[in-house]
């Protein structure tokens, strides 16, 4: 799921991939907690 830093596509994919992955996080914890 996660790329290592020197996979060819990091750059192109990583931070897209980390905003939508973070966001999911933080929802999943909002959903939680209320």
């Amino acid at each position: 799921m996660m790329r290592a830093p020197d996979h060819k596509n990091f750059r192109e994919c990583g931070d897209q991939f980390l905003r939508y992955f973070l966001r999911g996080l933080a929802a999943r914890q909002h959903v939680k907690k209320s």
